[in-house]
């Protein structure tokens, strides 16, 4: 009966000491780590109102009846994973030439020719896109540069590359299809590539 007794109690003592032990530190850091990611988080300066959205859409939807989209109006989507590795990439590569990246052109271009005032209905007569190209800080403006051709410190404006591509007289280095660039495209977008 002492033995069971002295179990019970021991058992009791040491259900206390389990239950009121703190958290694993691991634990805690995760949501240390939340706390903080939450307090650090400040919205984006460049949010709008969702009145203010309606707005421009309705804007771009009666200048472009014909080039209306499924949803609210013509889109582009990009996956999430694109644009990280995107970052990361122009990061890296112009960080090698000592070149700070102020910011990602959103150049808007498209995969089919047509003729001039084209009517596009649901984007699928001349498949507009969006092609991404890194941009530098000159004076107040930001210029799309690609890191492959740039010298260190000096980056290489994508206006003059494409300009010696034109004349012939640009960058011999070869990609898949041509001169490889550090301008984006085949990203896994939508509405052109929606698989």
């Amino acid at each position: 009966m002492k033995i069971q007794k002295i179990l019970l109690t021991c058992c009791f003592v040491l259900t206390l000491t389990a239950c009121s032990k703190e958290p694993p530190a691991e634990n805690m850091e995760t949501e240390n780590v939340k706390t903080e990611s939450a307090e650090r988080l400040a919205n984006p300066k460049n949010l709008i109102s969702l009145e203010k959205a309606k707005e421009q859409l309705e804007n771009y939807n009666q200048a472009h009846p014909e080039e209306l989209g499924d949803e609210y109006a013509l889109r582009t989507w990009i996956s999430i994973e694109d644009l990280k590795a995107y970052i990361q990439y122009i990061e890296v590569s112009s960080a090698e030439k000592e070149i700070e990246v102020t910011g990602i052109d959103f150049i808007h271009a498209q995969y089919k020719s047509a003729a001039p005032g084209s009517a596009n209905p649901e984007n699928k007569t001349y498949d507009k896109t969006l092609m991404l190209a890194p941009t530098y800080g000159s004076g107040s403006a930001n210029i799309a540069f690609d890191p492959i051709y740039s010298e260190k410190g000096k980056p290489k404006d994508l206006k003059v590359l494409l300009s010696e591509l034109l004349s012939n007289t640009g960058p011999e280095e070869k990609g898949e299809g041509g001169k490889k660039s550090s301008v984006a495209n085949l990203l896994t977008t939508c509405p052109n590539i929606c698989d």
